[in-house]
């Protein structure tokens, strides 16, 4: 992209476009990476949380605009904002709360939701059915029978 910038200088419209794919790409190659994670100072959370805070200023920078009108056009979708946010945060949580509870190494590219998902979706209808709106009380004895290994039906 910045090759073809280059062609067409009379032109900033790339900038954009080309900031976004520059921070998308710092994520995605972190995720993908097969070397482990062995301690909370790789170098690696810093780049991800440096994506998280640009496309956290990119998201408030367009709402805060006043002269933008239809501003959800200029921003990509909210659950896709949600979800780099969710990613991001979540495996920094996880790796953290990994590296305090044994010395295990974690390599990025292994780590799915699947087992994040798998427990939400047992969490919900292990009780009262596909019930999204649970009780804090409902809620509680739910994770503690996903805990203790209770089987979904």
């Amino acid at each position: 992209m910045e090759v073809y910038k280059e062609t067409q200088k009379k032109y900033d419209t790339l900038n954009s476009t080309i900031e976004l794919i520059k921070h998308t790409s710092v994520i995605i190659s972190n995720f993908l990476d097969q070397r482990p994670i062995t301690d909370a100072s790789d170098h690696r959370f810093t780049q991800n949380r440096e994506v998280l805070d640009w496309f956290i200023k990119w998201e408030k920078s367009v709402v805060n605009d006043k002269t933008i009108t239809n501003k959800e056009k200029r921003l990509i979708s909210y659950q896709t904002r949600q979800d780099i946010v969710s990613c991001i945060m979540g495996f920094d949580e996880l790796c953290n709360y990994k590296f305090k509870s044994s010395h295990a190494s974690i390599i990025p590219s292994r780590v799915n939701s699947d087992v994040v998902e798998n427990m939400f979706c047992q969490q919900r209808t292990l009780h009262n059915g596909a019930y999204t709106n649970p009780t804090y009380l409902g809620y509680c004895n739910t994770v503690n029978s996903v805990i203790l290994g209770q089987h979904a039906i």
